[in-house]
Order: structure tokens, then C-alpha cells, then sequence
């Protein structure tokens, strides 16, 4: 097998990409700094960390502005939990794990008529987990 020296640490390690990035042009094959070098870099630090604050600042302006498109949207399932709240009976444990939690109403089949009988008291794990399968089997995915 063949070995790279790492030009920082001077290590002899295999000339494979688990210790070498790959060079981004593709032109010279792998960077002459090991990946263990060129993670505790401080100017690698600097830019990672200016990359991931970029993203999050992406990700809270995309959140923002999909939080005011759907505000009247929220403000109907708002309003329709509270109707349900008032009607059906609220349980002590969840309709799914039987535990005794703080108790969430969850629509069975996402279209939150007036009908209480379409409607579980989940406690949050139960909900979630509800949610995403409820999701695949809409989009059609196997579990």
C-alpha cells in the first residue's frame, strides 16, 4: 500500500482518504495534510465555524419566512384544537405507549374536522413518531 508523510506532523500514514481529504480540484489527488492536522488547524476552525454560522443564519431566515406564509394556517389548527379540547373527554394516558404523560391531541388522518372521534390524546414521543409514519405512508415509503 502506498503511504503519504503528512507535511504538519510528519507521520508516514496510508495514502488512502480516511487520513487524506481529497485535493477539491482532483488534479493532485490528496491534500498534503492529514485530515487529524488539518481538523485542529485554527483557520480550519475559523472557516467551519463561519460556515455553519452562514447555514444557520440560511435556515432561520427560510424558517421565518415559512412561519409568517403559514400564520393563518396555524392560527386555524389553533383554533380547532381548542374546539376539540372543549368537547372530548381528555384521558390521563396515551392512547399509544399507555403511559401517564402530558397528554397532546394529535388528528388521526391530518384533516382536523370538527368530529372528535378523529382525534387521540398522544403524549409527545407517541405524536412525533405518529407524524412520520403518518407522513410515509402519505408519500408511499415501506417501513
Amino acid at each position: 500500500m502506498e503511504s503519504k508523510k503528512c507535511s504538519k506532523c510528519k507521520r508516514e500514514l496510508p495514502a488512502i482518504t480516511e487520513f487524506f481529504s481529497p485535493n477539491k480540484t482532483g488534479k493532485f489527488g490528496l491534500y498534503s495534510i492529514c485530515r487529524k492536522c488539518k481538523s485542529e488547524d485554527p483557520r480550519m476552525i475559523e472557516t467551519t465555524k463561519l460556515r455553519h454560522l452562514k447555514n444557520r443564519e440560511i435556515d432561520l431566515k427560510r424558517k421565518r419566512e415559512q412561519y409568517i406564509e403559514n400564520k393563518e394556517y396555524r392560527l386555524f389548527l389553533t383554533k380547532r384544537h381548542r374546539e376539540i379540547r372543549k368537547i372530548k373527554q381528555k384521558q390521563s394516558f396515551c392512547t399509544i405507549c399507555n403511559e401517564k404523560k402530558k397528554l397532546q391531541l394529535a388528528s388521526i388522518n391530518h384533516t382536523y374536522t370538527e368530529d372528535p372521534t378523529d382525534y387521540l390524546w398522544l403524549c409527545r414521543n407517541c405524536h412525533i413518531l405518529f407524524d412520520r409514519l403518518s407522513k410515509m405512508i402519505i408519500i408511499g415509503v415501506k417501513v
